[in-house]
């Protein structure tokens, strides 16, 4: 371990692995700091897409939008062998004009889609439940794919490594201490202190409970929420593709979970967000969430009632903590030399950590490099547990709400 460095980078998921590996490609001498295996959390444990952006202009967010398109070309163009391309994505509209509109504004934003034959379109609704009986007029095909982010983290960290890049492995987050030191920061480990001239957050969720952590005043408070999400264990034929509803914020997105095999393995559909104050350990959901997740559900899906009950169909519920805001965060506080750095979405991580990459370099430019820049160790990332093994069962039934019960 480096007893100096020019940059620790406080957060191994897909900001600060990208961020170690392009300031590693400068010659930056850079450590890295999370628990280990890296990449616990948000980055590898949750969903895994590859987002060309079109949802975000739907959702008139420009910039998010931007992010997630440049994002998606890097990561095609370097570890294409990590997307799952055949698994395709739907965006969905309740009008043709609706339809219209967003090509538009696709169109403006350089991102590419695929109008869709009536032969191609009938055999979609033959084939998905999803889109059987459904309200939805109009459809057409986005180029978001999912992706093995486990893999995809790899890739990258070796490369950072192999750079010059180095790990290291705490107990958690949150025995990590930092005080401004003689150049910049004092990073307190639990038997070791890595001094270093810029300190950069790129812990995701944690980033706001770290700011508290050195005192409010240094960086501005970010707001969080949490994401509830259900997750559907079921048969190939309901998790072949994914379906946005990019106008629409009622309505659910669905889309297929792919296991290490690259297989078909259920679908997570989004439902709701709530703001919270600060990081939230408990399991406990709210009332009536599973009522209102099957509402929403039969209301855009009406045919999938039917398909539930003639398969085995297993869920449970898992929940994101992540800023409020989808758009890049990059915010410098020059004084002292503190960073914190948040990619909005996953795919705008190589983005996101150029341009973070660019402003350290930038700052550091009259000063003489520390440390060293040997190879870093290889360092594992934490596959993703999409399918924990669940207690219940889900019911559809005539009343149009879930039934959890334990299975025996």
């Amino acid at each position: 371990m480096p007893q100096s460095s020019d940059v620790v980078i406080l957060g191994a998921g897909g900001s600060g692995i990208y961020l170690a590996s392009d300031l590693a490609r400068r010659n930056i001498p850079c450590t890295l700091i999370d628990q280990s295996p890296a990449a616990r959390y948000a980055s590898t444990r949750n969903q895994g897409w590859l987002q060309s952006g079109a949802f975000y202009i739907g959702q008139k967010k420009p910039v998010t939008a931007a992010a997630c398109r440049e994002g998606y070309k890097r990561v095609i163009d370097t570890y294409p062998c990590t997307v799952h391309n055949k698994i395709p994505a739907y965006a969905l509209f309740r009008t043709n004009a609706q339809l219209t509109s967003f090509w538009q504004g696709c169109e403006e934003a350089g991102i590419t889609l695929t109008d869709l034959s009536t032969p191609q379109v009938e055999a979609l609704q033959k084939g998905s439940p999803f889109l059987r009986h459904t309200e939805f007029e109009a459809i057409i095909r986005t180029i978001d794919h999912p992706v093995n982010t486990h893999r995809l983290l790899q890739l990258v960290l070796k490369q950072a490594a192999q750079n010059g890049a180095h790990f290291c492995a705490v107990p958690d987050l949150g025995s990590v201490y930092c005080s401004p030191g003689p150049e910049g920061w004092d990073v307190i480990l639990t038997q070791d202190v890595i001094r270093c001239r810029v300190l950069v957050l790129a812990c995701g969720a944690f980033i706001p409970a770290k700011m508290r952590q050195l005192g409010q005043t240094l960086l501005p408070e970010w707001p969080l929420i949490k994401v509830t999400v259900l997750v559907m264990r079921c048969p190939d034929q309901l998790s072949t593709a994914a379906f946005m509803v990019p106008l629409d914020s009622r309505a659910p997105t669905v889309i297929p979970f792919c296991n290490t095999h690259q297989h078909h393995a259920g679908v997570t559909v989004v439902c709701s967000a709530t703001p919270i104050k600060k990081l939230d350990v408990g399991t406990t959901l709210p009332d009536g969430l599973t009522r209102m997740h099957a509402d929403k559900l039969e209301e855009a899906y009406p045919d999938l009632r039917q398909f539930v009950r003639s398969n085995d169909v297993s869920v449970h519920f898992y929940t994101c903590q992540i800023p409020f805001d989808t758009d890049p965060q990059i915010i410098y506080n020059e004084a002292e030399s503190l960073i914190a750095v948040y990619p909005g979405k996953f795919t705008a991580s190589p983005v996101v950590a150029e341009e973070c990459g660019t402003l350290i370099a930038s700052a550091l430019a009259s000063k003489a490099p520390s440390g060293n820049t040997s190879p870093g160790a290889t360092v594992p990332i934490a596959k993703r547990l999409y399918f924990e093994p669940s207690t219940h069962k889900l019911v559809l039934r005539d009343e149009l709400h879930f039934e959890q019960r334990l299975r025996k």
